[in-house]
């Protein structure tokens, strides 16, 4: 399967695509085929990092 995936914060050019073997889904679980997504502006503000102080505020509060 593939995936979008991104290791550090930037630009659109930080994405790349990655292949990965498919997951075996355990007891009570699902493989679910995604056929579209979206991006809102939240996703390239956390992308480029512009909220990296207050998710890891968020993230050492909770």
């Amino acid at each position: 399967m593939k995936a979008i995936v991104m290791n550090e914060y930037g630009h659109k050019d930080v994405l790349k695509e990655q292949k990965f073997e498919r997951p075996t889904p355990e007891e009570g679980q699902v493989i679910v085929k995604v056929n579209a997504t979206s991006i809102n502006p939240i996703d390239w503000k956390l992308r480029e990092g512009y909220l990296k102080i207050w998710c890891l505020l968020n993230f050492l509060l909770f």
